[in-house]
């Protein structure tokens, strides 16, 4: 129903438009029987005779009861497989439970079926959002050897991932044996003796240099970048779906706040990087349209070939 600011506005507005106010008939009419058998509080009546016998379940629903969690997403994955086999081409999943749901979704991937997910979930969550934050923790921690060493993990930083793992490892040994608790002249001194790890502790000096003072969103979006562009970063992020939607949210940033003219400290830009980060819903590619993962608010007036509801019973 309208709250009453919605119908406030709907009332003042009909004065001068002609208003159509379009709402669902829960009368007990209207409303499919088994429905009314079911929840008859939903109805406008608020009872449902009693003549109308037992609840009978449509033909068209089937009910599962699983002795499990594995029990269950096994099934829910069977019955997708076989659906698919029948012919059906538009099927959604409704995840109420998401342990299962993500099972669920491994289970398909290992038969070949890729799961489209429109329920969403947060950009901080991917390996590319990870980059981002561990690259500020380590300009504000100043070189913290932890936070170092958790930034040297970055699949983007490295083109060859055996020679990620080489200079890594030797990284990590030095500054171990040398008791190294962090700074950025302490790193590069304790690798002076290995030319290339020095060189790239080097570029993330010069970098980390830069994130000093305080700039507008558009400056701090720019240095930023330019971090990833002078550690050859860039490229890998862009070719990667979560490290493209990380460089895209940082445009629709820039762009934004171009008539910003506040600046802000290094604490506050990472406050906002780690907001949107948790803002921005990550969207992964959609090769395959067959099988859908749809929230419970998404499937209205939508028609697919079959639904399945897994975690049927939770609240």
């Amino acid at each position: 129903e309208p709250d009453p600011i919605e119908r406030d506005f709907l009332q003042r507005y009909s004065q001068r438009q002609l208003v159509y106010v379009i709402r669902l008939d829960w009368s007990a009419d209207f409303l499919p029987v088994t429905l009314a058998q079911s929840w008859p509080e939903i109805s406008a009546e608020g009872a449902v005779p009693e003549a109308l016998g037992a609840i009978e379940p449509p033909a068209c629903l089937t009910l599962y009861q699983a002795t499990g969690l594995e029990d269950e997403a096994q099934c829910a994955a069977q019955t997708i497989l076989d659906w698919l086999m029948a012919g059906k081409n538009q099927i959604a999943i409704v995840p109420q439970d998401r342990v299962v749901a993500r099972r669920l979704r491994a289970l398909l991937e290992r038969a070949q079926v890729v799961v489209a997910d429109e329920t969403g979930w947060k950009l901080s969550t991917t390996r590319a959002a990870a980059v981002l934050a561990s690259w500020l923790e380590l300009v504000s921690s100043g070189a913290q050897t932890g936070a170092l060493l958790d930034f040297l993990k970055s699949p983007f930083l490295f083109a060859d991932s055996q020679a990620e793992e080489q200079q890594r490892m030797a990284i990590e040994r030095v500054l171990v044996d040398a008791n190294i608790i962090g700074g950025w002249s302490a790193v590069a001194a304790a690798v002076a003796e290995m030319p290339v790890s020095k060189s790239l502790i080097d570029a993330m000096a010069r970098e980390a240099a830069r994130f000093v003072g305080r700039k507008s969103i558009v400056d701090w979006v720019e240095t930023t970048r330019g971090a990833f562009d002078a550690l050859g970063m860039r490229a890998s992020l862009a070719e990667d779906v979560a490290g493209h939607q990380v460089l895209e949210m940082l445009d629709v940033l820039a762009a934004e706040c171009t008539g910003l003219p506040d600046h802000f400290s290094m604490a506050e830009w990472r406050a906002l990087v780690n907001l949107q980060l948790e803002q921005t819903v990550f969207i992964a590619a959609r090769l395959d349209q067959r099988v859908m993962m749809v929230p419970l608010n998404g499937t209205p007036l939508r028609q697919f070939d079959a639904v399945m509801v897994v975690g049927g019973d939770a609240d």
